[in-house]
């Protein structure tokens, strides 16, 4: 049978699709993925501002319904640039930052980070910025000598 070439056909499928519980391993043996609790949730601000030649940043907080939490940096940015209390999620500098000579990736006083809460089924991640501001009541260092020697008869400017 030859058909005419002006006569289009539509193709219809049919698609089954057969949806099976997913057992993933856990600290305390494998579980459907139907049974697991909720995943922790990490509360604390993504956004942080920290005066110069101060260490603490803040408090990493969660909801955790699923015992006890764990916290870590990620590998990456300015990730050397801090500390993190491993149970208690107390975010600090390594060293005290200065404004005048900020040492974050790209030196503009923002330092990035990625903080990693882990508890006994999941792993949650959140990223973090840390803005240092000028401290205007540090006290001046100067550089130059504290006395002049002027000739008699002599204008100086400087």
């Amino acid at each position: 049978m030859t058909l005419p070439t002006s006569t289009r056909f539509i193709l219809f499928y049919i698609v089954t699709v057969l949806a099976t519980p997913i057992l993933i391993a856990c600290a305390d043996g494998a579980r459907d993925v139907s049974e697991l609790p909720p995943s922790v949730v990490i509360t604390s601000p993504s956004d942080y501002t920290v005066a110069e030649n101060t260490s603490e940043v803040g408090t990493i907080s969660t909801i955790k319904s699923n015992g006890t939490v764990t916290f870590s940096i990620d590998n990456k940015l300015d990730h050397t640039r801090f500390t993190i209390g491993k149970n208690d999620g107390i975010l600090k500098f390594a060293i005290k930052p200065d404004f005048e000579t900020p040492t974050d990736i790209e030196a503009n006083n923002t330092y990035e980070i990625s903080i990693i809460v882990i508890d006994i089924y999941y792993v949650v991640t959140q990223h973090i910025t840390v803005t240092i501001i000028n401290n205007p009541n540090e006290v001046p260092i100067f550089s130059s000598s504290d006395g002049v020697d002027v000739n008699e008869n002599t204008t100086i400017t400087g």
